[in-house]
């Protein structure tokens, strides 16, 4: 009984499917495309850089003018430290870190990276990217 009635009934049928191809053409347009897009976004974000340095600037952060001022005071700081036997070797090292991140902090201003007032880098330069 169950022989003579099929449960499944399957039928097979090809199809054609249509796929571009991608030529050199399309690759070099891609390309440009994407370069192109690469420089409008470095403008972009130089812009934004520069609004947001002046915007910290207002806020009373340090500008690139006081950390190009300040570099040679914190190296000159950083020689006479070094060369002070008097001070705790642990303290000493203490120091010296601290004096060696502020030189970074104002090496990172003057070479237009965005730091807050308390030094921590908000966002690196364009040229790091």
């Amino acid at each position: 009984m169950f022989e003579e009635v099929p449960l499944i009934h399957m039928n097979t049928k090809d199809i054609n499917i249509k796929i571009p191809m991608i030529g050199s053409e399309d690759i070099t347009k891609y390309i440009a495309y994407m370069k192109t897009r690469a420089e409008t976004n470095i403008k972009i974000l130089q812009k934004r850089l520069e609004m947001i340095n002046n915007v910290l600037a207002f806020c009373g952060t340090v500008d690139k003018k006081e950390a190009s001022a300040a570099l040679p005071d914190l190296q000159i700081e950083k020689e006479g430290i070094t060369k002070d036997n008097t001070i705790d070797p642990g303290e000493k090292t203490k120091l010296l870190s601290g004096i060696n991140q502020e030189i970074n902090i104002m090496q990172s201003i003057v070479n237009s990276a965005i730091v807050s007032s308390t030094g921590s880098t908000l966002l690196k330069t364009w040229q790091e990217l």
